[in-house]
C-alpha cells in the first residue's frame, strides 16, 4: 500500500497545499477539501485547507457551513467514508447552478469522489474530501476508500497539531480561584455558596467570576460558564 510517510510538513500549513495535492494526486485524485470546527478558535466556522478552484470551493463551503447540513450532520455521527458519482449533465446543461455542488463539480469535470470523516479526542472534527476527474465507478471508489482513509488520518494529523498549537495560544489563562468559582457556578452552585466552599467572601466570588468573564471575552457568569466549558476548559 501507498506510503505518507514522506509527506514534506515544513512551515505553516499554507505551505502543506502542495504537498498534500501532491499526494493526493498520487492515489488518483485531482482534488481536496479539508475542513474542521475547532470551537476554541472559531466556533462553528470551519477552519479548512484545499486546492480547488474558487466557485468550487465556495459551492462546498456554502453546503459544509450549518451544522446540522447534511455533510456536517454525516462527518459528525459516523465513521465510515461515503463514496459519491457526479451524475451526467441532464438536458438543460445551460441553466447549472452556480451553487449547487454537483453543478459546478460536473462543470469542473469532475466524476466521483470520497469524504472521509476525522475527528479527535476534543471538540475538533470535520471532513477531507476527495474528488477525482478520471473516468470512475462506484465500485472503483469503493475500492479507493481504505488508501483514501489513510490518507486522510495523514493530512488530520499534521493539521491538527497546528490547531491544538494555535488553541494553546489563544486560549484565555485563568487562575486556579478564577477555575475553581467557575467549576462550582457551573454545578449551579451560588455566589454565596461558592464562597462557603472556598472558605472566601461572597465578594471575592463576583470578582473572581467577573475576571474570568473578561478573560473569556463574554458578560455574565452563565456565559463564562457556557465559553469555558465550549473552549473545554471545564469538562
Amino acid at each position: 500500500m501507498y506510503s505518507f510517510e514522506n509527506m514534506q510538513l515544513e512551515g505553516s500549513p499554507d505551505k502543506w497545499i502542495g504537498e498534500f495535492s501532491r499526494h493526493a494526486s498520487l492515489i488518483g485524485f485531482d482534488f481536496w477539501t479539508y475542513n474542521v470546527r475547532v470551537p476554541a478558535l472559531s466556533g462553528p466556522t470551519p477552519w479548512g485547507l484545499h486546492n480547488c478552484p474558487a466557485d468550487l470551493w465556495q459551492a462546498y463551503s456554502q453546503c459544509n457551513t450549518q451544522v446540522r447540513g447534511p455533510m456536517p450532520t454525516y462527518c459528525k455521527e459516523d465513521f465510515v467514508p461515503c463514496a459519491w458519482i457526479v451524475e451526467p449533465a441532464s438536458e438543460n446543461t445551460d441553466m447549472l447552478s452556480t451553487h449547487n455542488l454537483m453543478d459546478v463539480a460536473r462543470r469542473h469535470g469532475i466524476t466521483g469522489g470520497i469524504c472521509i470523516p476525522v475527528r479527535d479526542f476534543g471538540d475538533i472534527w470535520g471532513s477531507l474530501t476527495l474528488a477525482t476527474m478520471h473516468p470512475i465507478t462506484q465500485n472503483d471508489i469503493q475500492l479507493l476508500r481504505p488508501i483514501a482513509s489513510l490518507f486522510a488520518a495523514y493530512v488530520h494529523r499534521a493539521c491538527v497539531q497546528h490547531l491544538t498549537e494555535l488553541c494553546e495560544h489563544k486560549m484565555p489563562r485563568l487562575s486556579p480561584r478564577e477555575l475553581e468559582c467557575l467549576s462550582w457556578a457551573s454545578a449551579g452552585k451560588t455566589s454565596w455558596e461558592i464562597g462557603m466552599l472556598l472558605d472566601i467572601s461572597e465578594r471575592t466570588v463576583v470578582f473572581h467570576l467577573q475576571n474570568a468573564a473578561a478573560k473569556l471575552g463574554v458578560v455574565g457568569r452563565q456565559h463564562a460558564v457556557a465559553k469555558s466549558i465550549t473552549l473545554g476548559i471545564l469538562n
